[in-house]
């Protein structure tokens, strides 16, 4: 996979959204699993400290966002509702990883009230 996430074989995108607080642990977590796979890994990082084994890029445009939600084979997501709505909307299931204020990673719960309501139904 090239800088611009852009690969013919399957790979997987993780996305932190555009929150100003670092979601590192999703970061790390991902990343650390690539190290292990043999599957590329594309992360859109944020403000969260870059990774060391996957391509990443701290933001990206609406449009490279869409484009990379429809070609990946896996989506890893913070627990952002617009996210994962539009996740959903280019036909994937994400594995979510809310945020946690506890953490500093968010100002309140609302990604894990979210994340925990979605997955009851």
């Amino acid at each position: 996979m090239n800088e611009q996430g852009e690969s013919r074989n399957p790979f997987v995108f993780a996305t932190v959204g555009t929150d100003h607080h670092p979601f590192s642990r999703l970061v790390e977590a991902v990343d650390d699993w690539a190290a292990r796979s043999n599957v590329p890994v594309f992360i859109q990082s944020g403000s969260s400290h870059p990774p060391r084994f996957s391509a990443f890029s701290p933001l990206l445009p609406f449009s490279e966002m869409n484009r990379l939600l429809m070609s990946a084979a896996g989506i890893v997501s913070h627990g952002g509702p617009a996210t994962i709505v539009q996740i959903r909307a280019a036909g994937k299931v994400p594995i979510v990883m809310p945020r946690d204020p506890a953490l500093g990673e968010h100002v309140d719960d609302h990604q894990i009230r979210f994340a925990r309501h979605l997955a009851a139904r």
